[in-house]
């Protein structure tokens, strides 16, 4: 069993009245109208973004709905979906930051197709799925493309194939284990038509299993 130190949480742990308030923390949170103090980061229509004043890993943000409610199905579908945004959002922007503050690499940078994860990449990586390896290493394949089409139905997001055949939408990622993985490979609009036939505008995730 791994230990994790978390002296910050003290505080918490021991129940300070000093740093209570009656009510909902969350819902506290967003009245207050001090972002600053209360930690958020960002107010959408129906959600917004706040850190965890007592986190076990540093940056560790939560999605809140502005509706104070315990059925996560209970929520309109506006609210749902802006969770799913912001989620993504918030996790490139968190990618970035910590790029941004890596220290440089030693020695020369082998060159890095931007459109294509290799297996040697995946192994590297030492992630669980192929969702968690893009999150990772290309980021950018999980940005939404925009409106394609003006169907109501219309996905802004890459379909995934998984060794030529249609699986599903990007959450099917998860399913995918890194450990089977041979590549991973983005296909733009213009080429998912060329290789998979018309009805992909927002492109193509397609992941090649090890044979």
């Amino acid at each position: 069993m791994e230990i994790k130190w978390t002296p910050w949480r003290a505080t918490y742990i021991k129940g300070d009245s000093s740093v209570e308030e009656p009510g909902c923390p969350l819902c506290n949170a967003y009245r207050a109208g001090d972002d600053a103090r209360k930690l958020v980061l960002y107010r959408g229509e129906s959600t917004f973004v706040i850190l965890n004043l007592y986190p076990y890993n540093p940056g560790h943000l939560m999605i809140v709905p502005y509706a104070h409610t315990a059925d996560y199905g209970a929520l309109p579908d506006a609210s749902t979906g802006e969770m799913m945004r912001l989620s993504l959002v918030a996790t490139l922007a968190m990618i970035i930051a910590l790029t941004s503050c890596a220290p440089p690499l030693s020695g020369v940078a082998r060159p890095r197709d931007s459109a294509r994860i290799t297996q040697e990449e995946v192994d590297e990586s030492h992630e669980a799925s192929a969702y968690d390896v893009i999150v990772k290493l290309r980021p950018n394949f999980l940005m939404s493309r925009g409106s394609t089409s003006l169907r109501p139905d219309d996905s802004r997001l890459p379909a995934v194939f998984l060794d030529g055949i249609e699986h599903g939408p990007i959450s099917s990622l998860r399913n995918i284990p890194a450990s089977n993985i041979a590549e991973i490979r983005l296909y733009r609009s213009w080429e998912a038509t060329t290789q998979f036939g018309t009805g992909y505008m927002s492109g193509v995730i397609a992941v090649k299993t090890r044979r």
